[in-house]
């Protein structure tokens, strides 16, 4: 098997992981076949009917779809089928978790998450050449706010209800990402397939693990069974969106595993990461929100994202140094004081209940207004010249 030169240091990789290299070689040049197969088999449907078609089919069967392709059945099954290792209480905690993390949690998504899954120089094209890298930002970080908070919100991924819609909506997005970029787009097989299975791992740990660790980088240091609890509802997250089985770490040490292969053998930021980094860094607050100054946000932002990547991968990113820096490091005794407040029982409970506003709040003032998730406009025409 040829594995795809994105894939660096491969030497120092077999000596530190063995057979992993070939492993996750193979699931570089790896789709997600059952949602691959239902993009193909309703191409010539009207925008917006597949995603609308996702949603009566989760809370209603696929039978209440009119006219449903076989493929539409066979996915349906698939995410209705509860893997032996998911435990519900669990999932329950781990939502509760995310939720009581609020402002702290939301600031880590954007600036440690999101801008982690830019560096990847392979990883990065399908959202470069889906037309997201200059604009979109604000829908960007609306649908990841509302996705989030849709698998994380209390019974959010109980059956038929909003977290598992929002999680195989967006498999099918990317699945729909993948067959304009396939069919229409100049794509270099070095790269893998576009969303493989290994860069759907990747960024499975970034709104996971990666995400934990930002967190003890500003001062809020999750427990053991939180970050267990948190690790096991994104390995159910990641089950629906397509990752395949073996993939999914089951526990820190397994994901810690993948991370450290994930870094090892990525190649260095390029002019997209630096270019997305920076749409990301400049992104414009909503118009007339009170008390927002656009130039002490920016040098807030720059000194959250180079505190929370560190300063090798920063400036690798070209993100400016920030006069804020110092002012925000003394702030981590501050929140690490705040937040062991959420060892008590009632005080987690009102930590999940702010966290819960919190994310409310956002979802109902972001510049786009009510979110929802969509085909981006520059996916649609694509494939309307293709058909």
């Amino acid at each position: 098997m040829k594995i795809p030169n994105r894939m660096v240091n491969r030497g120092e990789a077999r000596r530190r992981f063995g057979d992993l290299v070939d492993r996750m070689g193979h699931w570089l040049q790896r789709g997600d076949p059952l949602a691959d197969d239902l993009i193909a088999a309703t191409r010539d449907w009207p925008r917006g009917r597949l995603l609308q078609a996702i949603g009566i089919a989760i809370r209603e069967g696929p039978e209440a779809v009119e006219e449903a392709p076989d493929e539409l059945f066979a996915l349906i099954d698939q995410v209705t089928t509860v893997p032996a290792w998911v435990d519900r209480d669990q999932l329950g905690r781990g939502g509760r978790f995310f939720l009581s993390t609020h402002v702290i949690g939301g600031i880590v998504l954007g600036a440690k998450s999101l801008i982690s899954g830019y560096t990847s120089p392979a990883g990065n094209k399908p959202l470069v050449l889906s037309g997201r890298l200059g604009h979109g930002v604000h829908q960007r970080l609306a649908e990841t706010s509302k996705f989030v908070y849709d698998v994380s919100k209390p019974g959010g991924l109980d059956p038929r209800n909003d977290g598992l819609v929002a999680a195989v909506t967006v498999r099918m997005i990317h699945a729909q990402v993948r067959d304009m970029i396939e069919r229409k787009a100049q794509w270099n097989d070095e790269w893998g397939v576009p969303i493989n299975q290994h860069d759907m791992l990747a960024t499975l740990l970034l709104f996971s693990t990666h995400w934990q660790e930002g967190l003890e980088v500003l001062g809020l240091e999750p427990a053991e069974q939180e970050e267990r609890d948190h690790l096991a509802l994104w390995r159910y997250v990641g089950y629906l969106m397509g990752v395949e089985p073996e993939l999914l770490p089951a526990n820190r040490h397994d994901a810690e595993r993948y991370e450290n292969f994930i870094e090892l053998t990525q190649a260095p930021p390029d002019d997209d990461a630096r270019e997305l980094t920076r749409s990301f860094l400049e992104i414009e607050p909503p118009e007339g929100e009170a008390g927002v100054n656009p130039p002490l946000a920016r040098h807030l932002a720059r000194a959250l994202v180079r505190e929370l990547l560190g300063e090798s991968l920063s400036d690798q990113l070209d993100v400016p140094r920030s006069p804020l820096t110092p002012a925000l490091r003394a702030l981590r005794p501050l929140v690490s004081a705040v937040h062991r407040l959420r060892r008590t029982s009632a005080g987690f409970q009102k930590a999940v209940e702010l966290g819960d506003r919190y994310w409310r709040h956002v979802l109902e003032n972001n510049p786009t207004g009510i979110v929802e998730f969509t085909l981006h406009d520059e996916l649609f025409g694509l494939r309307q010249e293709a058909a």
